[in-house]
């Protein structure tokens, strides 16, 4: 009996000393486990919540700029800062808009009106100009020059003055995005044609005169995205590839994206980022069936990380990414590495990069503002 006794004295002494040595090893080496997986290092607390209307028969217009984020509702506009403080509101007479930001001045496109509304970052009216054609989509290059296109297959180019510079009609096709130079020499487009038995995408170089300088046609590929970058080499995303052309309709380099591409980036510096699924049977891997890849301007993957969920919306701001499901927010950083995965109790509708630190994330009927810590 004494015997048993001693046994499992012994054998409770064994256990503790044991915990005693977990916890030592623990507490040395969770540092550097830390380091390594950065868990804990980076964490989201929300500043601020601004509502929009977002019903069937009336919606709310919600941008996040740079450093902004602009509202419009109700025949008002209202500005916010990063942290989403109310900085002003004023009247304006938009209801379904386009808005873009230039340096000096935030650019609205009145979509179903079709005119063109300039206002300074105080909230006076700079001018406006009239196109009077429903507008589908408003780009800018670098210095501000906007690139419109109407839901007529026409675009006009806008000089930083406000004065219509180019007006050209897409006589065949349907005109999918489009860029303009930095200098302001040329236009891309890529447009859809659809025909009896295929389709084709073509990647065509204008003059600001509206004359065809040379182009390249993509068999049975949409081609989704289009970018200049300083060298007026064109950056493309299509739906199997990604590839760099010239202005002389030659291609650079082309490289096929393995898996299925869900979503697609390209960043103002011209780095690509990318939401694929993996083509392996979802039932057999149904965690990590999305992935976030990075490439450099010249083709080159940087990087892939496994995400668990389908991605719904990504974005890039300078080093760091920020992709979302419906129910969770992941953050990468430029190494690849997952720093944040946060989950979230209601539906995500979209996620923004608003500066480095703040990140606006939106559901049905608001804009929460969240500040990154890292």
């Amino acid at each position: 009996m004494n015997k048993r006794k001693r046994r499992k004295k012994i054998n409770f002494l064994n256990i503790i000393i044991g915990l005693v040595f977990i916890v030592l090893i623990f507490n040395k080496f969770f540092p550097v486990l830390k380091t390594v997986l950065k868990v804990g290092e980076v964490s989201l607390e929300k500043k601020n919540s601004i509502s929009y209307i977002n019903k069937n028969d009336k919606k709310g217009v919600v941008e996040v700029l740079n450093d902004y984020i602009v509202k419009i509702e109700n025949n008002t506009i209202s500005l916010f800062d990063s942290e989403g403080n109310d900085l002003w509101q004023r009247k304006l007479n938009v209801q379904t808009a386009v808005v873009r930001q230039a340096i000096d001045k935030i650019i609205i496109a009145d979509c179903e009106r079709g005119e063109i509304i300039y206002l300074d970052y105080k909230g006076n009216i700079l001018g406006n100009i009239q196109i009077n054609k429903k507008i589908f989509n408003l780009k800018l290059n670098r210095e501000g020059y906007q690139l419109i296109t109407t839901e007529e297959n026409e675009i006009y180019v806008i000089n930083n003055k406000g004065e219509i510079i180019s007006n050209i009609s897409v006589p065949k096709g349907e005109i999918i995005d489009g860029h303009l130079s930095n200098d302001h020499n040329m236009i891309v487009l890529t447009i859809l044609n659809v025909e009896e038995n295929n389709f084709y995408s073509n990647v065509l170089f204008y003059s600001l005169e509206g004359k065809i300088i040379s182009g390249k046609k993509f068999s049975d590929r949409i081609i989704l995205n289009l970018f200049f970058d300083d060298k007026a080499e064109v950056l493309g995303l299509g739906d199997g590839e990604i590839f760099k052309i010239n202005s002389e309709g030659k291609l650079l380099w082309t490289k096929k994206i393995e898996n299925t591409l869900n979503l697609g980036k390209i960043s103002n510096k011209g780095s690509i980022v990318l939401s694929l699924i993996k083509k392996r049977n979802p039932i057999i891997d149904t965690k990590n069936r999305s992935v976030i890849s990075k490439m450099s301007a010249d083709g080159n993957i940087l990087f892939t990380t496994s995400v668990v969920g389908d991605i719904i919306s990504i974005d890039i701001k300078k080093k760091n990414i920020a992709a979302a499901t419906k129910r969770t927010i992941y953050l990468i950083d430029d190494k690849g590495n997952l720093i944040l995965e946060k989950k979230i109790n209601k539906d995500i509708k979209n996620i923004c990069w608003i500066s480095d630190k703040f990140l606006a994330v939106i559901f049905k009927e608001r804009v929460e503002v969240m500040k990154v810590d890292y």
